[in-house]
């Protein structure tokens, strides 16, 4: 069964870019999908648990400090924009997988 996953990671370390990270995480097959519009933080969907995960991301983030949560979506909360409720939420609304997501730094409009 499919689990979404908060991952944070130490901007300060100069053992990996933000690039790099989210280069991985974009087009790591084993995330199903990620969320990424927030600095620093992302949010995957996987069928992994979260100690799988760090095994996977220590490769990548080597010499880097990061924690990876699981998220229980039965008891989330925040001050996000819609579209990103949206993706929490896909199951409300059918039609989210095939419209492009905002990337950080893209606004709804550019997406």
């Amino acid at each position: 069964m499919s689990k979404y996953y908060l991952i944070v990671y130490d901007a300060s370390s100069k053992t990996v870019s933000w690039q790099q990270v989210a280069n991985f995480i974009k087009y790591c097959n084993q995330f199903r999908r990620w969320w990424g519009n927030l600095p620093l933080v992302w949010v995957v969907e996987s069928d992994l648990s979260a100690s799988d995960i760090r095994g996977i991301l220590t490769a990548t983030m080597s010499g880097t400090s990061f924690i990876v949560v699981e998220i229980d979506r039965s008891n989330l909360d925040g001050v996000l924009p819609r579209f990103a409720w949206d993706w929490f939420y896909p199951e409300q609304r059918p039609n989210l997988l095939a419209s492009p997501q905002p990337t950080f730094g893209q606004s709804v409009q550019d997406a």
